[in-house]
Formats: structure tokens, sequence, C-alpha cells
């Protein structure tokens, strides 16, 4: 296969990603988070390695209320990006819907070690801490 070809390649499935992600992305806006989950599904067929995309899907199966798939995607996330602030705040989101506000709160500790000025995983582990201690008030 010459040189071009693969570039042609390359840049049609970036396109195609690309343009999946926005109408993901639109449709999240929408708050229409089933469909946004399908074109976040579709685009990881064409790169199954974009934490983004395990992120935002996690996302959507967070406010659908599907705790284990909103793990499931934000484990696939972290495993990608293990320094990412996002795939912690994500694992983190997905523990406390699932009432697990011990393992919330290691995990978003963990977060913090990695990304100390996270303003996003010091509000979740202080809501996680609440909730752990007994605490009726979340963020």
């Amino acid at each position: 296969m010459s040189d071009s070809k693969v570039v042609q390649d390359d840049d049609f499935v970036g396109t195609r990603k690309s343009e999946l992600k926005k109408q993901g992305d639109d449709a999240f806006r929408r708050q229409d988070y089933r469909n946004a989950s399908a074109f976040y599904t579709q685009a990881m067929k064409v790169d199954r390695y974009d934490a983004e995309l395990f992120s935002d899907r996690s996302l959507c199966w967070l406010r659908t209320g599907d705790g284990r798939r909103a793990l499931r995607d934000a484990v696939r996330c972290k495993i990608l990006r293990p320094k990412w602030a996002k795939a912690y705040v994500r694992k983190g989101q997905a523990l406390i819907l699932m009432k697990d506000y011990e393992k919330a709160c290691d995990e978003i500790a963990e977060g913090l070690e990695l990304n100390p000025l996270s303003d996003e995983l010091d509000k979740l582990y202080w809501e996680a801490m609440e909730l752990k201690n007994g605490g009726t008030e979340a963020a």
C-alpha cells in the first residue's frame, strides 16, 4: 500500500470519528443520552483507544442511572489514560451512583494524588466522603 493511501485512510478514519463524536455531543446537549451513547459507541468502532469517547459514554450512562455501564467505561478510560483527572472523576461518579462510597473515596483520592489541583476531583471527593459518612446532602 502506498504512503498516500495510508494518509487518505487515516484522514477518513479521523474525519469519521470526529463526525460521530460531534453527533454524540449534539445528542448529549439535547439530553438524548441513549442516542449520544450510540454515537460514541460507533466512534469507538473507528478508534477503540480514544479515552475521551469512553469518558463521554460513561457520562451518558451516569445520566441514565446505569452505574455498571458507567463504571465499565470509566475503567476502560482510566486504562487508556491513567494520568487523566477525568478518568478518576468518571470512575468516582460511577462508584457513587452504585453507592460504593468507600471505593469512590479511594479512587478519587488516587486521582487527587496525580492531579492535586483538580477542583472537580476535590469537590467530588468531599461529596463522596459526606455520603460515606452518612451525610444526606450531595453536591
